[in-house]
């Protein structure tokens, strides 16, 4: 099954070191991908072969973006959600924050 993390929070909890850390476990990551974007991925994931016009025509079955936004354009996130269980795409939200005494 093909693998779609969407890596968000607040600023500084950590959102590139989490994409770091998935990349690092094989995941293709785009860092500040915008939310308007995440359409096209699910299109590249669904793609029969893994094949596709996106992300350089690469087959890729785990991909991980993040955005860089305390809460992503719900429109375009609550459409990825809602289509990618039709999609056979296994679909997690990571949002992290952090507490101001931590990031002083």
């Amino acid at each position: 099954m093909k693998q779609l993390v969407i890596v968000t929070g607040l600023s500084g909890s950590g959102k590139s070191i989490a994409l770091r850390a998935l990349e690092d476990s094989g995941y293709y990551c785009i860092d500040n991908l915008p939310a308007t974007m995440l359409p096209h991925i699910a299109e590249h994931l669904q793609a029969n072969g893994g094949q596709s016009a996106h992300l350089n025509s690469e087959s890729h079955d785990r991909v991980a973006i993040s955005i860089d936004s305390p809460v992503p354009q719900s429109r375009h996130c609550r459409h990825i959600l809602n289509s990618s269980d039709r999609k056979n795409i296994d679909t997690q939200v990571l949002f992290l924050e952090s507490n101001v005494e931590t990031l002083v």
